[in-house]
């Protein structure tokens, strides 16, 4: 069964990822190598990763690990948990395929 999802919007936390970015980047400009740095990794490695920009008529498949967690069928910039993959679903794939099911393996009638 699929399951829709309504992320949130990307706009805040492209506001926070340039935030923790700039602190970085000041933080190295102030000898502050050590914090500077690990504010700037963390902003690449664990923030970064969780935008998502979908195009209409488009959407996206999310797992976590492998589960299926949901479908997003809104266009828009969202943001989600980093960790998520995040798989391109046309609309015509919409009718051939569960969002459940991996891409490649389609059921034989």
């Amino acid at each position: 069964m699929e399951k829709i999802i309504k992320p949130t919007s990307g706009w805040a936390m492209l506001l926070l990822f340039f935030l923790v970015l700039g602190a970085g980047i000041a933080l190295l400009a102030l000898r502050q190598i050590p914090l500077g740095i690990v504010l700037i990794i963390v902003d690449l490695f664990f923030i970064a990763p969780g935008f998502i920009a979908i195009e209409p008529n488009n959407s996206r498949v999310l797992n976590l690990f492998g589960t299926y967690i949901g479908t997003i069928r809104e266009s828009g910039f969202f943001y989600t948990n980093p960790f998520y993959s995040k798989k391109k679903v046309s609309p015509t794939t919409w009718k051939t395929r569960p969002p459940w099911l991996p891409f490649g393996l389609l059921p034989t009638r």
